[in-house]
């Protein structure tokens, strides 16, 4: 089998073995997702690119405190959000001020058909805890369970908050769409 088709945690084992290749199949493995992340948390391009770095400079650093309870990737998302919410709280910006400054995420635009302009949009509106959740459930497609460690709150709480984003969700893009058409 080669280094590729290894699991994280065969990966992470070799890691911390000292091998430089299964560290760096894990990051091209995960560098996208933690990319998007951070896309849909941190407003600033140049902020993203940097605590991207970061991330993966703190994961490899501390690679060792992976105690394998959990999926590598779960523990890869917890690393990213702390490190997203940690440079906010420095910026002093208001969670619920992003929305107003972040910039449109990338996205694929053979699928440019308004509506994917529209979801962006109104996801970017969310309060950052809403697109939190929104973002982990349904574009990284992390379970609920999983996200509750994320983000260190309760299953019950994440559950609800999911929801009630879901509506807000819902709600902006009626608006949004109702205006189009």
């Amino acid at each position: 089998m080669g280094m590729t088709d290894r699991t994280d945690e065969t990966l992470v084992e070799a890691a911390l073995g000292g091998s430089d290749d299964a560290y760096q199949i894990l990051l091209e493995r995960y560098q996208n997702l933690v990319w998007q992340l951070l896309n849909r948390l941190v407003p600033q391009l140049e902020d993203r690119e940097e605590l991207a770095q970061d991330v993966f400079i703190k994961v490899y650093f501390n690679l060792s405190s992976f105690r394998f309870e959990s999926k590598f990737s779960t523990w890869l998302y917890t690393v990213t959000y702390r490190t997203a919410l940690s440079h906010l709280r420095k910026a002093k910006i208001e969670f619920e001020e992003l929305t107003e400054a972040a910039e449109p995420a990338e996205f694929d635009r053979t699928q440019d058909d308004g509506l994917t302009q529209a979801l962006d949009a109104a996801i970017r509106s969310l309060p950052l805890g809403d697109r939190t959740v929104i973002s982990l459930y349904h574009q990284q497609g992390c379970a609920i369970d999983e996200i509750a460690v994320i983000v260190d709150k309760p299953v019950g709480t994440i559950k609800n908050q999911l929801f009630r984003a879901r509506n807000k969700l819902k709600q902006k893009l009626e608006i949004t769409l109702g205006e189009v058409m």
